[in-house]
């Protein structure tokens, strides 16, 4: 090939002359074989480029279009309140280890976000109706990542006071705070759910509406540092119960007429239960009032029908009521006089027929409403006339006993007169014999009923009749005595009166009734019943002997001083 600038021969291949530098110029065939590599890359260039546009389409596709398909149908299902499939799929793609699921979870999260604050809101607000509320506690505990805790305590709280108002129950609160609280339990603190339910209590407490079972879930927070708050409030909650149900009970007695017991209820109303404490006073005050008017109409007319007693006792019992009503005050002032007057003259009449028990007991009852001078110089006179009376009764029956006193015990035996202090002194003709025995200025009552006969009846019961009336003992085989005496047996029970009946053979403690019984009966008659029976009628000298150590003994039992005249 000639180099075009200086002329010489250069090789065929040659880009360059090599003598000059100078640019070779290729032959024609060569540029043919030029136009076909051009082509050929262009060719392939285009593939290539084609290639990157399909790249680009699928990573398209699968960056945008079906993360954003799958976002939208998340969206579209919690739109349309279908939460269970929804939260499948949030799992699916929560749980699947593909980078690409990050920027889909991430757009799920950012929607139900979204979604729950828009839904907490129309709650709080009151626009949500129970199935949207329990909707509301779903999202929340299923998607706790993404809810903070001021939009758990906001819901919670809200959940307090549905209960408050009674539109859900205790046990629904309760299910829904373990369900969210649970849910959150990794980025929660327990602190907050228990301050959030005292706040509610404290705060709705004061509007009486809460029950008492609420103490059975407060003490189920189970925080040692709450432990002193929770009790204090569960135990106000109960207070505010009390007082609930009592404000009911005086409104139903007052609703029947019984303004007495009503007033009582409502002055007692704490004022921690605010609800009703303002109203209890009012109707206290009403109470009142009510008293004092229909007590003055009442007793004008019981005065008016002599009815003085009657008054007396209304009047005490009521006392609070009226004491500072003047003109309720002079009714009673005057009854207390008509009372009184009669009462002293009905004891002088008691004092004449020597009945000073009786005189004495109207003077007590009497002390219960009057104890001026006049009731104090009376009743000192009637204890001075009894007094004398005792003594002198004491000395009569002195007269109709016979008395052992072993000087070496300082001890007492009394026995009818004529009978032996030593012994038993049963017979044929005395089959009841009373005793006495005093010790220490206390007296024990004995009787012993028994007979004597030339056969043994082994009796296994005894029984009194008098007058048509019967009382029967049994009596065991150890409680029985018995003794063989020149041809003549004797059986016989020894029976000791005791206050209070033990359950034992000899202690009885209808002895004195039996007693009072044989000796005032027109006819009294004693059967001894075992192997056949023994009949026996109380002779007069043993009614008498009954009589005698039966107020002997009681003389002693209601004055102790009046052992000093027994020696």
């Amino acid at each position: 090939m000639i180099c075009k600038k200086c002329g010489k021969d250069i090789h065929e291949d040659s880009i360059k002359c090599n003598f000059c530098g100078a640019r070779a110029k290729k032959k024609s065939g060569s540029k043919g074989k030029k136009q076909i590599s051009k082509r050929t890359k262009l060719a392939l260039i285009l593939s290539s480029v084609g290639l990157v546009i399909i790249a680009a389409a699928i990573i398209v596709i699968m960056l945008i279009v079906l993360p954003n398909n799958k976002v939208s149908s998340f969206v579209a299902l919690n739109s349309a309140e279908n939460y269970d499939e929804a939260y499948e799929m949030y799992l699916e793609v929560k749980q699947s280890s593909s980078t690409l699921n990050n920027g889909i979870e991430e757009k799920m999260l950012a929607s139900i976000s979204q979604d729950i604050e828009i839904k907490i809101d129309s709650f709080v607000s009151g626009e949500k109706s129970e199935n949207e509320t329990v909707d509301i506690v779903i999202l929340i505990s299923q998607y706790y990542d993404v809810v903070t805790n001021e939009q758990f305590n906001r819901i919670f709280e809200k959940r307090c006071e549905e209960y408050v108002n009674q539109s859900i129950t205790l046990d629904g609160l309760y299910s829904d705070y373990e369900s969210i609280s649970g849910a959150k339990s990794s980025s929660i603190e327990d602190i907050i759910i228990i301050d959030t339910f005292k706040r509610i209590v404290k705060e709705y407490i004061e509007n009486n509406t809460f029950a008492q079972d609420v103490s059975e879930y407060l003490v189920t927070f189970d925080i040692e540092e709450d432990r002193d708050d929770i009790n204090e409030v569960v135990q106000v909650v109960g207070r505010i119960d009390t007082q609930r149900d009592n404000y009911q009970k005086a409104e139903d007695l007052f609703g029947k007429g019984n303004y007495i017991e009503a007033y009582k209820i409502y002055d007692n109303i704490l004022e921690i239960d605010i609800y009703n404490y303002a109203n209890a006073g009012l109707k206290a005050k009403e109470c009142f009032e009510i008293i004092n008017t229909d007590t003055f109409t009442k007793f004008n007319e019981m005065f008016n029908a002599k009815k003085y007693e009657d008054i007396l006792i209304e009047a005490k019992a009521i006392k609070s009521f009226i004491e500072d009503n003047d003109d309720i005050s002079t009714i009673i002032h005057n009854c207390q006089e008509e009372f009184k007057f009669i009462v002293l003259n009905e004891v002088d009449e008691l004092l004449l027929n020597e009945d000073y028990d009786m005189a004495l007991s109207k003077l007590d009852n009497l002390r219960k409403y009057i104890n001026d001078s006049d009731v104090v110089d009376k009743t000192a006179e009637c204890k001075e006339a009894y007094l004398q009376y005792q003594i002198q009764r004491i000395n009569f029956l002195k007269g109709k006993v016979t008395i052992k006193y072993d000087k070496i015990d300082g001890d007492f035996t009394v026995v009818p007169k004529g009978y032996s202090t030593r012994y038993i002194n049963i017979s044929g003709t005395i089959n009841v014999e009373p005793r006495l025995s005093i010790t220490s200025n206390t007296s024990t009552l004995a009787g012993v009923f028994g007979f004597k006969q030339r056969d043994w009846i082994f009796f296994e019961s005894i029984v009194f009749s008098y007058d048509g009336l019967k009382t029967s003992w049994v009596i065991d085989y150890f409680d029985r005595e018995t003794q063989v005496d020149w041809g003549r047996i004797y059986e016989w029970h020894y029976v000791i009166y005791s206050e209070y009946d033990l359950g034992l053979g000899n202690l009885r403690s209808d002895l004195i009734d039996v007693m009072t019984n044989l000796a005032y009966a027109d006819e009294s008659i004693i059967r001894f019943s075992g192997d056949g029976y023994r009949d026996h009628t109380v002779t007069k000298s043993e009614k008498n002997n009954l009589k005698y150590f039966i107020e002997l003994y009681n003389l002693l039992q209601a004055n102790p001083s009046l052992y000093d005249e027994l020696t």
